[in-house]
């Protein structure tokens, strides 16, 4: 993970039960602007690194059906001089909670079709052979309901209700399309089986970002 030599690591926002720092964030994801160019960097960025908390207090997976720890770094990448670091050791994890190994993306485009919920909101009237949503991680299109259905997501800075940026997938699809390995699975889990979705406001990427897990 590539980071400024003079920038102290993030950690948690809240301590583990015994007071200490405790868990430190583990880096997610890097998406550069030349790889992707379709993610909204604000001027003069092009490197994005995605940023969230796995940790399980009192047996519960702390990156469940509720808001977890994110953070998003928009960076300069000509900034980064320093050696890429490796982040420190996770505390208080579940194993099922943080990959074991790296995974590189092989971006490709899709055509996508709203979710049947949001597909009655445009006033389609989808049956039985509604095209599904595009399978596995993806950067934009439509949200992936799946134990919720369609809500808005106010900015928690300005209100404005916030778009769909990244939806990273506990499962990927094998098709040739996505992560470069040979399993299915990246090593992550997000709720049972769903999907780690970011969302941002569309007036100002650099707000706080909202998670939701579905």
């Amino acid at each position: 993970m590539r980071w400024p030599a003079d920038e102290p690591w993030p950690y948690c926002a809240d301590p583990l039960p015994d007071g200490s720092l405790g868990q430190a964030l583990l880096g997610t994801a890097q998406f550069y602007c030349r790889d992707f160019p379709m993610l909204p960097f604000p001027a003069g960025r092009d490197l994005l690194q995605v940023f969230w908390c796995p940790a399980v207090y009192d047996g519960r997976h702390h990156h469940g059906y509720e808001p977890i720890a994110l953070r998003l770094f928009w960076r300069d990448s000509t900034t980064l001089n320093g050696p890429d670091l490796d982040q420190p050791e996770p505390v208080l994890v579940d194993e099922e909670a943080v990959p074991d190994h790296a995974c590189a993306l092989r971006p490709c485009q899709v055509t996508e079709y709203p979710h049947s919920y949001d597909a009655e909101l445009l006033g389609f009237e989808p049956g039985d052979d509604w095209p599904e949503l595009a399978a596995g991680s993806k950067i934009g299109g439509w949200m992936p309901w799946w134990q919720s259905g369609p809500t808005t997501f106010p900015c928690r800075d300005c209100g404005t209700d916030s778009v769909l940026m990244l939806s990273l997938h506990t499962e990927e699809a094998n098709d040739g399309c996505s992560c470069e390995t040979d399993e299915t699975t990246v090593g992550w889990q997000f709720g049972r089986d769903g999907a780690l979705n970011i969302l941002v406001c569309p007036n100002d990427v650099e707000h706080r970002p909202t998670p939701w897990i579905d």
